[in-house]
């Protein structure tokens, strides 16, 4: 190497670098604020408290108490029960504009059920109507119809579209369609309806079903789960009772089922098997690996019986979402002066004091529900969450483990997990990041963060394989910048070492990645526009200092137009930036171009910059 390249690599280094050496990974963005949970408020289960075995009957009154109701809620409680009754009513009547309503009676086929508790908390509306024990979970023994039937059921269905069809359920996406866009798929349920579900319905469920011409189908799909739509999440049907049929032979795919949380095993059906229980129990379909599930899934209303527990728990959730808090709470209270165990109410209650910052009555409010109901991975989610806020660590991470240990498969429970334990046991984070992965192998802030802890712990090679895999997610902008860092840090430590062409091609590389950030981000780099949403304005600073890394190597390599090539584009996009005047008059001056040299650097200090 010529001592002209030894001054210029000497000179690059002391002049520019100095600063280079610092921890660049103190600025690394994660990809999520730490603890937040994201999607839509999740639907939470009864649990095993509310009935007596003495009496055989849950405790509720069977007349809500209207003067009670109004000395609290004010005379226009009658207005709000008004309102329940109508929307019912329409329900009701545009249920049988789609679906087959009778007016009389069909015996039931003969099917035998399997029993499964639903747990000591009844169902929210009419709960002093079921009798003790609570085996309201029933699983048919037999099939409604032989697997000839189910598999012309599901050809037909695809037929008609729906592997075009997507839903979302909480975080995940499963696929389907209503059966209203599905007319022969329909016709098949209609037929179903006269000849097994309504007699089964009835018969089962006696406590609320008053005759067959009182059932109501309302919101009726046919769902499709594989390995790109797997499962959903763990939720309560928008109905009294809530019925799966399964069209699928157990052969055809792996996994699958319906989870619940307080039943050990999960519970599996073959084709044509039916499942028929009240809709406010917490269940999720359980998650499918290989092959196809083909399940109809349909809710039912009562004509003669107005849910006015969940139909003010609604109406709650619908004002919180307009940010009328007050107008919330009062239909929470309403809801739960009705029926003081109902337990999604009091979550919804919690989570809307926690939205306005009411820490303390969200914890109690809380407490409730998990009193009344141990075995609620969300409603132990949302206390991790509140004790985080109350800068409860070990309470936090205590609630989270007991969450996880219910619903395993659940990648949001691992994230926070891991969030919590990047603060007090880095091990730890590393293995509830990877169980998260493995729950979700396409979950993008899982990625971001494990690829920041380990390019802060030195390991480089591991984050840059983790960054790659952000870039096909939702935060591959975060990717992006997260890359360019890493990058820089590489190219830095490569040159320090004498490895100028391994450190240029880094710094190239740390360009591609900022610039595909700032121009996917809807920014110019400079703080204008929207950047790339990462949240700490330094892309403007990481791309110069990529920009000013390139040209101090190629310069030490001899390659001075290239360099100078790259100090006028620095100098172009960033005409304020005085390193790009100071390196560009540098370079100039190590070819021989005084003038030029000591007009660039004339321009910036004219210009104070």
């Amino acid at each position: 190497m010529s001592s002209l390249t030894l001054c210029c690599v000497f000179y690059w280094f002391c002049s520019f670098v100095h600063g280079d050496n610092d921890n660049e990974f103190v600025n690394w963005q994660h990809g999520f604020p730490k603890h937040h949970r994201h999607g839509e408020i999740l639907k939470f289960r009864g649990g095993d408290a509310g009935c007596d075995p003495a009496t055989q009957r849950c405790e509720s009154s069977t007349k809500i108490d209207i003067d009670s109701l109004v000395s609290k809620f004010g005379p226009s409680i009658h207005i709000d029960f008004q309102i329940n009754a109508d929307e019912h009513k329409l329900d009701c009547a545009t249920s049988c504009e789609t679906f087959t309503c009778v007016t009389s009676n069909t015996p039931p086929p003969h099917i035998n059920f399997t029993k499964y508790p639903f747990g000591s908390v009844p169902p929210e509306d009419f709960s002093n109507q079921f009798a003790y024990p609570l085996n309201l979970i029933l699983v048919s023994k037999q099939p409604l119809f032989p697997p000839s039937v189910a598999r012309s059921v599901i050809a037909n269905s695809e037929i008609e579209g729906v592997s075009n069809g997507e839903y979302v359920s909480g975080k995940y996406k499963l696929g389907g369609e209503w059966l209203s866009n599905l007319p022969i798929t329909l016709n098949f349920f209609n037929e179903l309806l006269v000849q097994s579900i309504y007699p089964l319905l009835h018969t089962q469920f006696p406590e609320i079903v008053s005759s067959q011409s009182s059932i109501r189908p309302h919101s009726v799909s046919l769902l499709r789960y594989n390995s790109t739509h797997p499962r959903t999440d763990v939720h309560v049907d928008n109905g009294i009772l809530a019925l799966t049929l399964a069209l699928s032979s157990k052969s055809d795919f792996t996994g699958g089922g319906t989870f619940f949380e307080h039943i050990e095993n999960i519970v599996e059906m073959n084709e044509g098997e039916v499942t028929i229980r009240p809709g406010s129990i917490r269940h999720g379909g359980n998650k499918v690996s290989s092959g196809t599930r083909y399940v109809l899934g349909a809710f039912f209303l009562l004509e003669d019986k107005v849910e006015h527990v969940r139909r003010f728990k609604n109406r709650g959730a619908k004002a919180r979402t307009k940010l009328d808090y007050n107008e919330a709470e009062r239909f929470f209270g309403i809801a739960l002066a009705i029926n003081a165990k109902c337990v999604t109410c009091l979550k919804d209650l919690s989570e809307l004091y926690l939205v306005q910052d009411r820490l303390d009555e969200a914890l109690a409010t809380l407490q409730r529900a998990l009193d009344l109901v141990e075995q609620d991975s969300d409603a132990l989610f949302s206390m991790g969450v509140i004790y985080s806020k109350l800068n409860r660590d070990s309470d936090s991470i205590v609630a989270y483990e007991k969450s996880v240990e219910i619903n395993s498969d659940d990648f949001e429970l691992w994230y926070n997990l891991a969030m919590k334990y990047e603060e007090t046991n880095r091990t730890r984070a590393f293995e509830m990041y990877e169980q998260c992965l493995s729950c979700n192998p396409a979950y993008g802030p899982a990625y971001i963060n494990l690829g920041t802890l380990q390019a802060e712990e030195g390991n480089f090679l591991a984050a840059e394989k983790n960054f790659e895999r952000a870039l096909t997610t939702e935060l591959a902008v975060q990717a992006s910048v997260n890359l360019a860092i890493l990058y820089l840090q590489q190219g830095n430590h490569l040159a320090a070492q004498g490895e100028l062409g391994g450190g240029l091609e880094k710094m190239v590389g740390g360009l591609e990645m900022i610039n595909r950030a700032i121009s996917e981000g809807g920014g110019d780099g400079n703080g204008n526009g929207n950047g790339s949403g990462s949240g700490n304005g330094n892309d403007a600073q990481i791309r110069t200092k990529l920009f000013v890394g390139k040209g101090q190597m190629e310069a030490a390599l001899d390659m001075f137009g290239e360099s100078e090539a790259t100090f006028r584009e620095l100098v172009k996009i960033s005409p304020k930036t005085q390193i790009g005047y100071q390196g560009l008059s540098k370079v100039l001056s190590l070819q021989g171009k005084h003038a030029e040299a000591d007009l660039v650097k004339q321009i910036f200090l004219d210009n104070n910059i």
